[in-house]
C-alpha cells in the first residue's frame, strides 16, 4: 500500500500534510482537519488482516474512554477507500530515545520527574475497570513536551481485559525479532504467560535505566540464561555505570527489573511512593511544584502522535533496544 500524498483529503475532512512516521503495521500523517481548521495526527492501518484489524479497533476503543493529561486523545475512527484510520491530537515534543541520544544520560532530578508522571499515568490506567495494560512501554513511546508534561503513546499492543481474565501475551508475530517492543518486554511476555500491572512496571524500569545510564539493560534472554547456568545476573546496577546515580534510585530500578513479577513492586503507586522517599526524591519534592522542561537547545520535534509509536510496533528511533522492560512506581 502506497503512502498517501499531500494534499489528499481523507474521509472528506482530513487533508494530508505530510508523512511523519511509518512502521510494519501502519503510518502516521500530520493532517489538517478541514472542519475545525486544526492539525491532527492521522494513523493509518496498513497490511490489514483480521487480527490487526481487531487490535486497531481495540486501540481506538481503549483510547476513546481514557481522559488523562499524559495520554493521547482519539477524536475519530473510520474506514474509507484509503484504509482504516485513527485521528488523534498532534503534539510537539521530544521522545525520550532522542532526548538520551542528543543529550546523553539524564540527571536524577529529570529522571525522577519523568518517572513520577509516568507512574501516575500507569496508576490511572491500571485503576480502570477493566484495567488497561500498555504492554509496550519504551523510550520511543514517551514524549517530553515543552510545558514539562510527559505523554505516554503507542497503545497498539494495549489490553483491557477484565481482572478475571488475565491479559494474555501478544501474539508471537507482534513480538518479532525486529520489534523494539520485544527488547523492552518482561520475561512473562517473552515466554507467553499472563500479564498484569507489574509487566508495565518492568518495562518502565528499563526505560528509567536507559534515561539514567544511556545504555539498555541486558536482554531478558541473557539474564534468564545466566540464572539457569547459576551465574551472576548480568544486569549491572545503574549506579555502577554512572556515578551521578545514587544507590537508592539504582535499587528502585533494579527492583522494577526483577525477572519474577512477584519480586517487583505490586503497583505503580507503590513504586512511585518508594521513589519519592529516596534522598533524591525528597530533595526534588521538598521544593514547591517542581517543573520539568526540555533543554532549550534540543530541537522541538513534532510528535508523531500517539499514532507514530502507537501504530509502529517497532518504529521509533534511537539507540535503545532493551529487552528488560521498563517500570516506574509510585
Amino acid at each position: 500500500m502506497q503512502a498517501i500524498e499531500s494534499p489528499t483529503v481523507i474521509h472528506q475532512r482530513y487533508q494530508v500534510v505530510r508523512l511523519i512516521g511509518e512502521g510494519s503495521t501502519g503510518r502516521v500523517y500530520e493532517a489538517l482537519d478541514l472542519s475545525l481548521q486544526t492539525n491532527v495526527a492521522l494513523k493509518q492501518l496498513i497490511y490489514l488482516n483480521t487480527r490487526r484489524g481487531r487490535a486497531f479497533e481495540r486501540e481506538a476503543r481503549i483510547l476513546a474512554r481514557l481522559h488523562h493529561p499524559s495520554l493521547p486523545m482519539v477524536s475519530d475512527y473510520f474506514s474509507d477507500q484509503h484504509g482504516t484510520f485513527l485521528v488523534m491530537n498532534l503534539v510537539a515534543g521530544l521522545d525520550l530515545a532522542r532526548l538520551v541520544a542528543q543529550q546523553g544520560p539524564q540527571d536524577e532530578r529529570t529522571t525522577l520527574l519523568i518517572a513520577d508522571q509516568l507512574l501516575q499515568t500507569l496508576e490511572y490506567l491500571h485503576s480502570q475497570q477493566p484495567p488497561v495494560l500498555h504492554r509496550a512501554i519504551k523510550p520511543h513511546d514517551i514524549r517530553l513536551l515543552a510545558d514539562g508534561r510527559v505523554m505516554l503513546l503507542d497503545f497498539g499492543m494495549a489490553s483491557d481485559q477484565p481482572p478475571s481474565e488475565p491479559s494474555a501475551p501478544p501474539s508471537q508475530s507482534s513480538l518479532n525479532p525486529y520489534s523494539r517492543s520485544l527488547w523492552y518486554a518482561p520475561p512473562e511476555m517473552i515466554y507467553r504467560r499472563p500479564l498484569d500491572a507489574r509487566s508495565d512496571l518492568y518495562a518502565l524500569g528499563a526505560t528509567l535505566y536507559v534515561l539514567l545510564t544511556g545504555q539498555e539493560p541486558p536482554s531478558t534472554g541473557e539474564r534468564a540464561a545466566a540464572l539457569i547456568a547459576q551465574q551472576p545476573d548480568p544486569l549491572r546496577p545503574a549506579h555502577a555505570l554512572r556515578s551521578h546515580v545514587s544507590s537508592e534510585v539504582s535499587d528502585v530500578i533494579a527492583h522494577a527489573l526483577a525477572l519474577s513479577p512477584d519480586a517487583r513492586y505490586p503497583s505503580a503507586a507503590a513504586m512511585r511512593a518508594v521513589l519519592r522517599d529516596t534522598s533524591a526524591g525528597r530533595q526534588v519534592w521538598s521544593q514547591p511544584a517542581p517543573q520539568l522542561h526540555q533543554n532549550p537547545t534540543a530541537p522541538d520535534i513534532t510528535l508523531r502522535v500517539v499514532g507514530s509509536v502507537l501504530l509502529l510496533l517497532g518504529i521509533g528511533m534511537g539507540a535503545l533496544l532493551l529487552l528488560l522492560a521498563m517500570f516506574l512506581a509510585r
